[in-house]
């Protein structure tokens, strides 16, 4: 089997939305240059563009992001999708066809493989879209047939054995950034708890994700085979709502801004949380102020010295009428002696 099973280009409509511009092999029968409608691709595939194309990427200039399809022919086998995203200035396009009515162009460039390969074809893949932008007319196809056939033609199941599935990925920095709370991810993981990650850009993101996975022996290369099958498994409630205990939420954040945020949301809960208190003040019966529990305080003093003060006195008492039934005693001894004396 070819380890590459297509290569497609998946554009942004500004009113139809993410939209599949281009595929090679053709999906479904169609034509390469034949735009796809997101209803038209294959059930298991119809999240494809979304997925290729993530929301926000117009945020950045260029960006990989790493995600998994069930396989059409399998599905509880994965297809593992590698894509590179780019934008381009609208004036600098040579052909601008009449749906292109913003500033700027996002599209991607999007391999589907058979093999975990993510970090070699991203290095590939990252060149091919860099040429395919700077062409600056993205009708010209010629150079995505020929990454389709160079890709099978360098890549093979051979390639599983060695170190390139971890090519781009470092165990390093991951400990780096989370300290000894990679651990807490480790086991968590291992435990298959549901741990949320989120983080901007989304390469970085992926690769935190695939390093914590490669720290399981064989993870990589064996255990990502059935991790987008779907079939047979229980549908959850659609008015399900998970509780805060339920995820842990992981935040890895470089840039200072994304700091500030994370410093204001914690500001306006705190906020929250004081209307909420104004809005249900405590009744009086239960509020203490600092006088009245001093006082509280003293008298529990007062009364525990009292009651040692008590015990005291007791046993004094005790003591005193043991000690004269002890002198009487003596005298009737001394008594008895001198009756019997001679």
């Amino acid at each position: 089997e070819a380890p590459i099973l297509h290569v497609v280009v998946v554009g942004f409509h500004h009113i139809k939305g993410y939209q599949l511009e281009y595929a090679y092999p053709p999906i479904l029968g169609k034509g390469e240059t034949e735009a796809q409608e997101n209803q038209d691709l294959p059930e298991p595939w119809k999240h494809l563009p979304s997925l290729a194309l993530p929301d926000g990427a117009h945020n950045y200039e260029e960006d990989t992001v790493y995600f998994h399809l069930p396989a059409l022919d399998n599905p509880k086998r994965t297809v593992f999708g590698i894509s590179c995203y780019r934008q381009i200035s609208a004036e600098m396009l040579l052909r601008r066809g009449s749906d292109v009515t913003r500033s700027s162009v996002q599209k991607s460039v999007c391999v589907l493989s058979r093999l975990p390969l993510y970090g070699v074809i991203q290095a590939k893949l990252q060149l091919v879209t860099h040429a395919y932008f700077e062409e600056r007319d993205f009708s010209q196809v010629a150079l995505l047939k020929e990454t389709y056939q160079n890709l099978n033609a360098l890549l093979s199941s051979d390639m599983m054995h060695g170190g390139q599935p971890y090519l781009g990925l470092s165990s390093r920095d991951l400990v780096l950034h989370f300290k000894h709370k990679a651990v807490l991810l480790f086991k968590l993981l291992l435990l298959e708890r549901k741990v949320l990650f989120y983080k901007t850009p989304v390469k970085d993101l992926c690769s935190t994700i695939l390093t914590l996975c490669s720290l399981f022996p064989g993870m990589l290369e064996q255990g990502l085979e059935e991790c987008a099958c779907t079939a047979g498994l229980r549908q959850l409630s659609s008015e399900l709502r998970p509780e805060e205990h339920d995820f842990l939420e992981v935040h890895l954040s470089h840039s200072p801004s994304e700091l500030k945020q994370s410093l204001d949301t914690l500001a306006s809960e705190k906020n929250r949380e004081k209307e909420y208190s104004s809005e249900n003040p405590v009744r009086e019966e239960e509020a203490h102020s600092p006088e009245d529990l001093s006082l509280l305080s003293k008298t529990i003093r007062n009364s525990e010295s009292k009651s040692m003060a008590k015990r005291a006195e007791s046993l004094e008492n005790a003591a005193d009428d043991t000690k004269p039934a002890a002198v009487t005693r003596k005298d009737s001894e001394e008594k008895k002696e001198k009756t019997e004396a001679p």
